[in-house]
């Protein structure tokens, strides 16, 4: 996903300089502003997503009660009081796909 998009974003920003060259500079400027704006947007996303772990976290860690079923396995929810972070660990007897 994030290649398409940088690509996305790579053909706006050319296309606005296509335009620019033969004097179209209202649009022009939009895509190359367009362009830019999807191009470091993917580049510098930040994943959010944390894939489930399959060992339980050491010592401080909770877990919360909260479960789940993520394409057919079983994950539950653990806090770390200390520090506020969750993790995701997969239930004991669910195997890793």
């Amino acid at each position: 996903m994030r290649r398409a998009l940088v690509l996305i974003g790579l053909l706006l920003a050319a296309g606005g300089c296509v335009l620019g060259l033969i004097g179209v500079w209202p649009v022009a400027s939009w895509l190359i502003g367009l362009g830019a704006v999807i191009t470091l947007g993917a580049a510098f996303e930040r994943p959010r997503y944390k894939p489930a772990e399959d060992d339980t976290p050491g010592p401080g860690w909770q877990r919360t009660g909260e479960s789940f079923v993520e394409n057919g396995v079983e994950v539950s929810v653990w806090h770390h009081a200390a520090s506020g972070e969750r993790r995701y660990v997969r239930s004991a007897g669910t195997a890793k796909r």
